[in-house]
């Protein structure tokens, strides 16, 4: 564990050992994933977990990439105030331990809480329990959706809930910071100020709607273009829709996210130049069919992006990937499910096929066990 892991760490656990002491209620969960997946063309490599930076299956099986185990404690400190650490490990992190989540929640009313301390950004529908297979039918998340990495901020943010007739409407405003090398620049230092929220609404537990947007200000790499000048700061705006429903049997969903950088001018002087990975649209669509303990799915998932800057020339990236899979729920709190993933890429630079790992195709064959505790 890190000098700053430790850092935020203690303060949380301080008053974790005061609830003990003071015979408060602490509640400790748990969840994980033991998996093993590999692809089925030669030398290929395939982005089947999102949940990392780098979530990549090889040619040869691997039971690290989808692997994982968490521990969280949440102690009822009193008066309305509660304490909530989250530990994670990930067998392609060699089970090092780190915080997913720590923050402190003080209800103002039923209705209305305040939050502080670390969390992950609410971007996708998924976030909240994004860690945590055992809540989807997926082993993983659709990587051409959650491509962009959940990232953790530190900060305060609202929360309100209510229920409106057959409506059940939730809101979550916040603001903070993401500060730190977060692994999605190649290793590059980030910092950002971050503000935004997600509001949704659930209508006779059968229908929900969700729409998120965030602001993002400032934003720094500390990196240098290849023979270039170093990046200036730049905002961006983050948007997420999503739509489920649940008749019967069945789980009907869509995602869709799209966002937008304002640096078309990075480099000073030199006019339409961008940053690479300019983002227009991603999302998926997906059926699901519970039939007793056996859950049948289908999603096909898609990312578009265009580069016209400096970086790559004239680009247009276009993957998608098809997604059939099996969930059997042999136990009460656990799953096994298996997958078979057909990826596609059909990137072009000047009108040219230019795959970005130099396949157009790959296929993957995932197999994997959730649980929760």
């Amino acid at each position: 564990m890190t000098i700053k892991t430790r850092q935020l760490v203690l303060p949380f656990a301080a008053a974790l050992l005061a609830a003990n002491v003071q015979a408060a209620d602490v509640r400790w969960s748990g969840y994980g994933t033991f998996g093993a997946g590999q692809v089925l063309d030669d030398d290929a490599s395939y982005n089947a977990n999102p949940i990392l930076i780098d979530g990549r299956l090889e040619d040869k099986t691997s039971f690290s990439v989808l692997s994982l185990v968490g521990l969280q404690a949440d102690a009822s400190i009193g008066d309305g105030l509660s304490a909530t650490v989250q530990l994670q490990a990930t067998g392609a992190e060699n089970w090092e331990a780190n915080v997913a989540w720590a923050y402190l929640t003080y209800d103002l009313s039923n209705n209305v809480k305040v939050q502080a301390g670390r969390k992950l950004l609410p971007i996708y529908n998924y976030t909240d329990s994004i860690d945590v297979g055992y809540t989807y039918h997926w082993i993983r998340t659709p990587a051409d959706v959650y491509s962009v990495a959940a990232i953790a901020y530190d900060g305060i943010n609202v929360t309100y809930q209510d229920f409106y007739g057959d409506w059940e409407v939730s809101a979550n405003g916040l603001m903070g910071r993401v500060e730190g090398d977060d692994g999605l620049y190649d290793g590059f230092d980030t910092s950002y100020r971050v503000a935004g929220g997600n509001f949704e609404a659930t209508f006779d537990d059968w229908v929900k709607l969700r729409f998120a947007v965030f602001s993002y200000k400032d934003f720094e790499i500390a990196a240098q273009v290849e023979d270039g000048p170093a990046i200036p700061p730049f905002d961006s705006m983050y948007y997420g829709t999503s739509l489920s429903a649940t008749p019967g049997n069945w789980l009907l969903m869509s995602e869709y996210t799209w966002y937008d950088i304002d640096n078309d001018n990075f480099i000073p002087g030199v006019a339409g130049t961008k940053l690479l990975n300019d983002l227009d649209q991603a999302w998926y669509v997906s059926v699901a069919y519970t039939m007793g303990l056996w859950t049948p799915h289908l999603t096909y998932s898609q990312k578009e992006f265009v580069d016209e800057g400096y970086n790559l020339g004239n680009t247009a990236a276009e993957t998608s990937t098809i997604i059939a899979g099996l969930r059997y729920d042999f136990h009460p709190s656990s799953s096994l499910k298996i997958e078979y993933h057909m990826f596609e890429d059909d990137t072009t630079i000047n009108g040219v096929d230019a795959p970005r790992d130099g396949f157009d195709e790959v296929d993957s064959l995932l197999v994997a066990i959730d649980f929760v505790f």
